[in-house]
């Protein structure tokens, strides 16, 4: 669905360069430090922000040579909404009807009233969460492949998040779809997704399957003896606890009995943290 191979962009004071995939009927959660890249990496594989060397393929193309019709088969959902506050819903409708060839008024309308949105509503009467789930009503009813989401469930209240993953769920369900999605909310992510992409000052620090990431390591807890016999490349990282260490450590290279399984997001701050 999507292949990233030694994907380029540069600037003054950073440096993207990236390689993953997302295949069909997966969900990938992109996660990293604000400022890490998540952004620009989404910009570069949607060419909005021209690559400056590597391959970004999408549905086996070359990002920068789809054909409008290909370009349809994607949908974008951003943090802000893109559409004119003085603009009613039905206008957005009309609008999207003569831009996408796929347009699906019926499945808009559908979305609309499941949503609650009222088509007479103007943009600027919407509440955060409706506007997002407008985007997201729109995004659905061209009938995208792939879904691609930066930072769509920031600043939404539980309740509104937690439908927006029941609709990215279905969305997959048929192995025909995928999702790219970012977010600095790790309990959306861990709970969402296959895949764990986590990058940092541009830069891939690993892009593996969530349950084998979190089978993977294990959470000890001790004085510093406790790492003894264990080689430094096998433990992510350490930090210090209530009553002494707390250490991330590959799961198989730890022979006590006694560990905690870890989140994504305990992961990556240990992974932050580093080894003393």
């Amino acid at each position: 669905m999507l292949r990233v191979k030694n994907l380029e962009k540069n600037y003054k004071k950073f440096n993207l360069n990236m390689t993953f995939d997302l295949e069909e009927g997966c969900i990938m959660g992109l996660i990293g430090k604000n400022g890490s890249g998540k952004t620009t990496l989404i910009s570069t594989i949607l060419n909005i922000a021209v690559k400056d060397g590597g391959s970004c393929t999408i549905f086996g193309v070359e990002n920068n040579k789809l054909t409008p019709l290909q370009r349809e088969d994607i949908g974008i959902v951003f943090d802000e909404i893109h559409f004119p506050n003085n603009f009613k819903i039905y206008e957005i409708e009309k609008f999207c009807s003569l831009v996408y060839k796929h347009w699906d008024a019926n499945l808009f309308r559908k979305l609309l009233a499941d949503y609650e949105i009222e088509i007479v509503k103007e943009v600027s009467e919407l509440s955060k969460g409706m506007k997002m789930k407008l985007q997201l009503a729109v995004a659905f009813s061209h009938n995208p492949k792939l879904l691609i989401l930066d930072e769509a469930t920031s600043g939404l209240d539980p309740i509104v998040r937690d439908e927006l993953l029941d609709s990215l769920f279905e969305f997959v369900r048929d192995g025909k779809h995928s999702v790219l999605m970012s977010s600095h909310i790790l309990s959306d992510i861990e709970k969402i997704s296959d895949v764990i992409t986590y990058i940092d000052n541009g830069k891939l620090l690993f892009s593996e399957y969530k349950d084998d990431l979190l089978e993977k390591y294990c959470i000890i807890k001790g004085d510093e003896s406790i790492l003894n016999g264990i080689a430094k490349c096998d433990i992510l990282g350490v930090k210090q606890g209530h009553y002494g260490i707390e250490a991330c450590v590959i799961r198989n290279a730890f022979r006590g009995e006694n560990f905690d399984k870890p989140t994504v997001e305990d992961i990556m701050i240990f992974l932050n943290k580093g080894v003393i």
